[in-house]
């Protein structure tokens, strides 16, 4: 399977996937999805909305602490409110949007705005 750039952000992070072109539709990216960072690091996700998710945290912010223990939050992330802390969840610690609502005590529908804004 070879990969190709699927979606280019204005830093240089990318996110690979092998992409399926279809006649007359939009192209799609099948999984595994590669999110690399400026930096050379590179991490594979199974969906796509948690690559989007860490390929925002990467545009954002210097050497994420990716390794970080699972639910804690960077405080450079913290401090930049529930929009980072909801994107940070799912990119890096890959938590579905319940499982943030749930932490953060709000509904899904908060967290589903919270991720859109953070883009």
């Amino acid at each position: 399977m070879s990969r190709d750039i699927f979606k280019e952000y204005d830093n240089g992070t990318v996110i690979e996937a092998e992409i399926i072109r279809r006649e007359g539709l939009r192209d799609w990216g099948a999984p595994p999805f590669v999110v690399e960072s400026i930096d050379g690091i590179e991490v594979e996700k199974d969906r796509y909305s948690t690559a989007r998710s860490l390929a925002h945290i990467f545009e954002k912010y210097d050497n994420p602490r990716l390794e970080i223990d699972e639910g804690l939050i960077p405080i450079e992330v913290a401090i930049d409110g529930n929009p980072a802390i909801s994107t940070f969840l799912h990119g890096v610690h890959e938590f579905s949007k319940d499982e943030i609502a749930e932490t953060m005590d709000v509904k899904t529908e908060t967290v589903t705005k919270y991720l859109r804004r953070f883009r």
